[in-house]
């Protein structure tokens, strides 16, 4: 009897040792979890990226021709407006040629304005007083060598024998008074009555008497024999010459009047427009030459690069300057292809540079790249400052937060309760001690809370879902 007591209470400490095991098996089996219940607040999606600030519109700025640089104007980070004045190079052969140009366009318009005029009636008259002039005289000229002509071929007349004789005479009379009056001079010289200046007027008398004696003889002879054959040929000869002089003076006078009379000749008037077309046409250019010295700000904004200084020598083509027009820009940013499904254009953006991180701007999705870089799975975006900072300046990097979804009042979980959010998104919920699977639709998801559907408001949903498995049995240890 001993024996079967004893078994028993062995039996009953091997059943207590058993039940103790199971238990611990059991309670060693459940997993202690924190729970949440889902609460209502606003979820707002970002997509983040990283990108730079560029100018819609930037312009390399060079010159057209080779030179000097003379002075520069600008520095990097200067602002400028349309036209400013960046650089200037020595011109001064080019300033030479444009001087000479104008000149030259001066004389072509007055020439033209002289071709284009009628004549003055002043110059008209004045042309008929040639005219007449040039006939009166070359005809008197003429008639002279005419008689002159005549006279040697016929021989002298009696009357101008008779002249002659008398010019003769009257000669010898003067030849004779001075030789006496010499004579006369001398003795009183010869006593000292008279200075020798008197002597010396008395003998110049003497020998222009003795010249006009010999003269008048030469005339007489004239009057007196027929000329030879070499002076009537040669009276012939200023004939023919009187006469050609008559005529040519004469039509180059009327020639002179008919030019003056037709004025304004159209065909002097189209060569001188033309002249004056051509003289413009070389201002035009050495103008334009001149202006190319001169290097100009295409538009406002602001001088990003600068290789210019003075004294440099530059080529045409070569880059002095870049100017970047800051009242357009944009911020170009690359995100993942992933992201596509929740861009749209318009979506707002809040911009932050890491320089100026207290300083935030607002700013919208403009433009999604029409292509992927199949390289590096990415797509070009383009967003607009809605207000532009004062500290922007080109290629400045910029942190980028695109909200591509707010939802206010959604039923909101913490992200990391929310598995497999981008594919096929589910939670673990603790049902009748254990944890089940539910799957949800992520309306939204942000750094820290997910906005959900497919879930009712008071669930326990665990919060660190990846620590259990379907169906694993669980307890609650805490509850947020």
């Amino acid at each position: 009897m001993w024996r079967n007591k004893r078994l028993r209470i062995a039996a009953l400490v091997l059943l207590a040792i058993i039940l103790i095991i199971v238990i611990w098996r059991i309670r060693a089996s459940v997993k202690e979890v924190a729970v949440i219940r889902p609460v209502r607040r606003e979820v707002v999606e970002l997509v983040v990226a990283s990108g730079y600030l560029a100018a819609v519109r930037q312009s390399d700025v060079g010159t057209q021709i080779s030179g000097v640089i003379a002075q520069v104007y600008v520095r990097e980070g200067d602002a400028v407006y349309a036209g400013e004045l960046l650089a200037l190079l020595r011109r001064e052969d080019l300033l030479a040629q444009m001087n000479q140009a104008r000149l030259a366009v001066a004389t072509a318009r007055s020439q033209f304005a002289q071709a284009a005029r009628p004549a003055l009636p002043s110059d008209i008259a004045r042309a008929r007083a040639e005219l007449a002039q040039a006939r009166q005289v070359n005809t008197a000229h003429l008639e002279a060598a005419r008689q002159r002509l005549a006279q040697l071929q016929r021989g002298g007349r009696p009357e101008e024998r008779a002249r002659a004789q008398a010019a003769l005479e009257q000669a010898r009379a003067s030849r004779r008074q001075a030789e006496l009056d010499v004579e006369r001079q001398r003795l009183l010289f010869s006593r000292g009555a008279i200075p020798r200046a008197d002597l010396d007027r008395a003998e110049t008398a003497l020998t222009q008497a003795r010249s006009q004696e010999r003269q008048a003889e030469e005339n007489l002879a004239l009057a007196i024999k027929p000329a030879s054959v070499e002076e009537i040929a040669q009276a012939r000869s200023d004939v023919r010459a009187a006469q050609a002089m008559l005529n040519t003076s004469v039509q180059i006078a009327r020639d002179n009047l008919q030019t003056l009379l037709s004025q304004p000749r159209p065909e002097d008037v189209s060569v001188a427009r033309a002249r004056l077309s051509e003289a413009q046409a070389s201002l035009k250019t050495a103008e334009d030459e001149a202006a190319k010295a001169k290097i100009y700000a295409p538009f406002a904004g602001i001088v990003v690069k600068r290789n210019a200084d003075p004294g440099g020598s530059v080529l045409p083509g070569q880059l002095l300057f870049t100017v970047a027009d800051m009242s357009r820009t944009e911020i170009v940013v690359e995100t993942d292809e992933s992201n596509l499904p929740k861009l749209s254009v318009g979506q707002p953006a809040t911009i932050i540079a890491p320089a100026y991180q207290n300083r935030p701007f607002k700013a919208a999705l403009v433009r999604i790249g029409p292509q992927v870089n199949f390289q590096r799975g990415v797509v070009q975006l383009r967003l607009r400052p809605v207000q532009l900072p004062s500290y922007a300046r080109p290629d400045m990097t910029v942190d980028v937060n695109i909200e591509v979804a707010r939802i206010p009042n959604a039923l909101a979980l913490p992200a990391s309760a929310v598995l497999q959010p981008e594919e096929n998104p589910y939670v673990f919920v603790v049902e009748d001690g254990r944890a089940r699977r539910r799957n949800v639709r992520v309306r939204a998801l942000s750094t820290d809370w997910a906005a959900v559907e497919g879930i009712s408001p008071d669930s326990a949903v665990i919060l660190q879902g990846t620590e259990v498995r379907p169906g694993q049995r669980v307890s609650i240890a805490e509850e947020k």
